[in-house]
């Protein structure tokens, strides 16, 4: 149930953990 925004966010900035 992870939105494809939060996917695109873990491509484009790994380091950023939700």
């Amino acid at each position: 149930a992870i939105p494809p925004y939060c996917q695109a966010l873990e491509k484009f900035a790994p380091h950023i953990q939700q």
